[in-house]
Parts: structure tokens; C-alpha cells; sequence
């Protein structure tokens, strides 16, 4: 990606917003439903989790909606979390330790056809668990408990901790607010209810209630979303963490390498997706702020294809 720089001066007619133009469709606002980049980018300004990496690192962490980075007892393997006071969701909800616990059991509940909650069970269920068919509510319910103000995962074995924070720091752990998701028509929380839900979300995004009508805590709010063409960001007045730096974040989708190109040069994007076959190509252009070989949690590979007789 680069973006447009002009002496540190905000390239627009309107420095209270900021343009990226990128390519591909989002696939959904729900946390629990997310598993591509460009809706997680989205869903991660819309809400927030409990912690997050600290920088650059894979091991450290800094507490975003609890109020540290947890605590782990070695012997019942319950790591507690206290969750910050005062924090509201865009609708004007108050965020508590039971919104946290109904996020993750929702989840699992959920636990949509190639969604990413697979990565909730082991930590919490044990190896032989991957989906919500390959256990029961009764031990969902048990992993994740809320008491008082914290919340208390209890994982399947100790050596779980270090990824299971990792996990936490994933937009599939954003928060959601309870009260306003079973009032729009999601899960109510209930086990009696639990299978009919789980059997209602099947592989379309927009099964899920909060496919386009998200209710988070995070800097910004969702504005309007004209799929396929872009999706408008507001700031949130009531955010937690303060102010923000943007009034709007406009992400627009532009499949045309050279509508983007266009666009950042004439100063009509401040940031644009720029495909790997054309880094040498904006190398060349000038006023340009190019990032480069920035750290990243990605693996690339190349597999073979292989006709095995039996």
C-alpha cells in the first residue's frame, strides 16, 4: 500500500476524512462471521477487543476494553479479565462483563460453515473439538463465565495461554453488545434456543444480525455501506480512548489498478492497495510516502498438485 504525503499536510479538500481505495468486497460486519482481511479491517475500527499485540510484538500485549492483560491461575486454568467501566457501545449501551461472555458463546453457537471459531474450541474444549457439533452447550457455557465485573475463560491446558491471547487479539474477538443483538432477533443467550440458532447460520453473510448492523465500542461507527462500491466510517463522540484523527474513514472498492493509481496521484486517496506487480512502477513516482517491508503475520507457500492412486 502507499499513500499520498505533501509536506505532512492532509492531501484532500476535507482533511477530516481519510480515503482508502483498495479492491474486493467485505464480507460481513459480525465479528463471529469475519474471515478476510478487508472485513476485518473494518470491523476492527467498528469495535474493539480485550487486548491487543503491544507493537510489533507476537507475545506481549496492552489492554483495550479489559483493564489489563489478564490473569492466569496455572492451577484451576481460568484466565480472568476485568473489564474496563464506562465504556459504551455506539447505541449508548454500557458494556459489561456479560456482553463479553455472550460474544464468545455466541460465537461458538454460531460457528458459521468456514468461519474462524474453530480457533475458540481447543484453547478452551480440548483437541477433538473444532466445531459446535463436536460438543455441547453445557460445556461452552462452562468455558466462559462472567463474575461481577470480570470475565473467567477456562482454558483445556496451560500450554493454551500464549495462543489463546493471540486469539483474543484477532477482530473474530471484537465485542458485541448483547442486549442490542438479541433485541435486532439474534441468539438470546439461552441453550434452549441455541441449536435452532446454530441451524440458522448457514454460508450466507447476511443470516447474521449484525451482517450490516453493527453496534461496537470501537473509534469509529458504521455511516452507510453501498456494497460494492464503498463504506463510510463516522467518528464515535463517545469513544473510550478519546478523540480520533478522522472525522470519516471512506474505504472504497476500486478493482482497477489504474482508477487507483489516478486517484492517489491526484490526491483524491490518501491510501491505496497497490499490487506487488506494480512496486517498481510507483518506485518511480514522485511525493509519495512508500512503506516497505513492514513486519506482518503471513505465510506464503506454494503447493504441488499430486494424483495419488490407491
Amino acid at each position: 500500500d502507499m499513500s499520498k504525503s505533501d509536506n505532512g499536510d492532509h492531501p484532500f479538500n476535507n482533511p477530516n476524512d481519510f480515503i482508502f481505495e483498495t479492491i474486493g468486497e467485505i464480507d460481513s460486519l459480525d465479528p463471529a462471521w469475519i474471515y478476510d482481511t478487508a472485513s476485518a479491517m473494518q470491523v476492527g475500527m467498528i469495535y474493539d477487543q480485550l487486548i491487543y499485540y503491544d507493537g510489533n510484538s507476537t507475545s506481549e500485549f496492552i489492554p483495550l476494553l479489559a483493564t489489563d492483560t489478564g490473569t492466569f491461575n496455572a492451577t484451576s486454568l481460568e484466565l480472568r479479565f476485568t473489564i474496563k467501566e464506562g465504556v459504551e457501545f455506539h447505541d449508548g449501551n454500557n458494556l459489561t462483563a456479560s456482553d463479553v461472555e455472550y460474544t464468545f458463546e455466541r460465537a461458538m453457537v454460531q460457528d458459521r460453515t468456514g468461519g474462524p471459531i474453530w480457533m475458540f474450541y481447543q484453547p478452551l474444549l480440548g483437541p477433538d473439538v473444532w466445531h459446535y457439533t463436536d460438543t455441547t452447550f453445557a460445556a461452552i457455557d462452562a468455558a466462559v463465565e462472567d463474575d461481577g465485573n470480570d470475565v473467567v475463560f477456562t482454558l483445556y491446558g496451560d500450554y493454551w495461554l500464549t495462543a489463546f491471547q493471540q486469539i483474543l487479539c484477532g477482530q473474530w474477538a471484537c465485542i458485541v453488545d448483547k442486549e442490542s443483538t438479541v433485541v435486532k432477533g439474534g441468539w438470546d443467550g439461552t441453550e434452549g434456543t441455541a441449536q435452532a440458532y446454530s441451524d440458522s447460520i448457514t454460508t450466507t453473510p447476511s443470516d447474521s444480525v449484525l451482517f450490516d448492523d453493527p453496534n461496537g465500542t470501537g473509534p469509529w461507527k458504521l455511516s452507510s455501506w453501498a456494497a460494492g462500491d464503498q463504506i463510510i466510517l463516522e467518528d464515535f463522540t463517545g469513544y473510550y480512548g478519546g478523540s480520533v484523527p478522522f472525522e470519516n474513514v471512506i474505504t472504497k472498492v476500486r478493482d482497477e489498478w489504474s482508477t487507483r493509481k489516478l486517484a492517489l496521484q491526484a490526491g483524491d486517496a490518501d491510501l491505496v492497495y497497490v499490487p506487488a506487480t506494480n512496486f517498481d512502477e510507483m518506485d518511480e513516482e514522485t511525493g509519495l510516502l512508500v512503506y516497505k517491508d513492514l513486519p506482518s503475520l503471513s505465510i506464503d507457500a506454494f503447493f504441488f498438485n499430486m494424483a495419488i492412486g490407491g
